[in-house]
């Protein structure tokens, strides 16, 4: 008998280590290691990030923090040192860790005169500091390219949907939430590379039924092709999900159409409402000018709501609501509550829409004003000096 159940303790021991080598191997495959030696890097550069008044002028710290760095010749001479696509790009902190990084454009122009936008996700970037940087590689002719959109918006940080609008609708995070077009242009004239345009009659696109969330951020940035302002009779929707007069929302430019909620025509509108239990919240802005981009940014959760425009907060709200219901997330329309819009819609957004994000976190006003000062043109957070040759005596052994 004691053989017997030695034997079985031999085997179920056995099986668990199975079980546990199995587990291990299932971890080990789904996160991507590199070995990356930088001294087969030709060269390098910091890129320089500057929070303080001189800069971005952002007080507080954030983390995980999706850094747009857009390079073309005027800032970076030294395209023809790079690959085909930037194939060869690398990003890491000075100590040699690899940074994610995601190329949404690569447009390798005529003599070399490229131009390109690449999101970096940088684990820390101090407020009111201008003396943090991160490296940037480039000169290696058999570089592959590493660009990971699905490291740099990670889901696990909140990210349902990350859409660039860069010349399609694909979705940046690893959800592959890809949008389902009607009728929306690409055009050449984003904020960040390319964006999408939309007529205001008919054209919008979704992007499925995304998860629920009690807790979340919509930002985007969009440019009305006409003047938006207190005599508009017809509002416009730039998100919204609608199930039915029970459970809604929407992101709005509000017309003289719309009803109750606390703004007037001209300001930007939300509504929450589940199970009939409605949160709003409104811009100081009424006017919104033809062929200007704004920096919109909703965030809702923990019983408040909050309105930013061009990352400042506009408008606070002392309740909020769950985003539910079954129905798509729409961008470039939206169908309303008839105790808000009569008819019901839809109603559509007219102008240019670009970086569409939808998360399932609350951003806090120092990453929200880091966000809109970063992505603007004209941005003074990110500086880039000459290039250095890099100078290391080992290899540096790097995970992403």
């Amino acid at each position: 008998m004691t053989n017997i159940v030695n034997l079985q303790t031999m085997l179920i021991d056995k099986k668990a280590i199975v079980a546990a080598a199995v587990a291990f191997l299932m971890v080990t495959a789904s996160v991507q290691v590199k070995a990356d030696d930088y001294m087969q890097w030709n060269y390098s550069s910091p890129v320089n990030l500057n929070t303080s008044a001189s800069g971005a002028n952002v007080a507080g710290n954030v983390t995980k923090f999706p850094v747009l760095l857009r390079l073309h010749p005027g800032n970076f001479a030294y395209f023809p040192q790079t690959r085909p696509g930037g194939a060869d790009i690398r990003f890491a902190k000075s100590d040699g860790t690899h940074l994610p990084y995601q190329i949404e454009r690569w447009v390798d122009g005529g003599s070399d005169h490229d131009t390109a936008e690449i999101w970096v996700r940088i684990d820390t970037v101090y407020g009111n500091n201008a003396a943090q940087s991160f490296v940037m590689y480039w000169g290696k002719a058999d570089a592959v390219d590493s660009s990971n959109g699905g490291a740099v918006f990670d889901t696990a940080k909140g990210y349902l949907g990350t859409w660039h609008l860069g010349g399609n609708l694909s979705d940046a995070t690893i959800n592959n939430h890809t949008g389902t077009n009607f009728g929306t242009v690409d055009t050449a004239s984003g904020v960040i590379g390319r964006a999408r345009a939309f007529d205001g009659s008919s054209q919008y696109f979704h992007a499925g039924d995304l998860a629920d969330r009690v807790n979340g951020t919509i930002s985007c940035w969009i440019r009305p092709k006409a003047t938006f302002n207190s005599s508009s009779a017809s509002s416009q929707g730039i998100w919204g999900k609608k199930q039915d007069d029970t459970y809604n929302a929407t992101l709005t430019l509000r017309g003289t159409d719309f009803l109750l909620g606390g703004g007037s025509a001209g300001n930007l509108e939300t509504k929450l409402e589940y199970n009939n239990a409605s949160a709003y919240v409104n811009s100081t802005t009424a006017t919104f000018f033809a062929g200007t981009w704004y920096y919109v940014t909703w965030s809702w959760g923990n019983s408040a709501d909050s309105m930013y425009v061009n990352g400042v907060l506009e408008g606070v709200g002392a309740a909020s609501q769950t985003v539910s219901g079954a129905a798509d997330d729409e961008i470039g329309r939206s169908y309303y509550d008839v105790g808000n819009i009569t008819s019901g819609g839809p109603l559509y957004f007219n102008g240019t829409i670009d970086e569409v994000r939808i998360e399932k976190t609350i951003r806090n006003p120092y990453w929200i004003k880091l966000c809109y000062e970063n992505q603007k043109m004209g941005q003074t957070l990110i500086e880039l000096p000459q290039h250095l040759t890099w100078d290391v005596s080992n290899s540096v052994g790097i995970q992403a």
